[in-house]
């Protein structure tokens, strides 16, 4: 049960970062992972 929250919450915060960084690219114009 442990592991299981502990895998929820490192999941989680792996998204929130995950969204925070393709902000901060689209916000700097990066286009290199859009234009694949």
């Amino acid at each position: 049960m442990l592991a299981f929250l502990m895998g929820t919450l490192v999941g989680g915060i792996v998204g929130v970062v995950t969204m925070c960084l393709l902000q901060i690219n689209r916000l700097h114009g990066g286009d290199t992972e859009v234009g694949r």
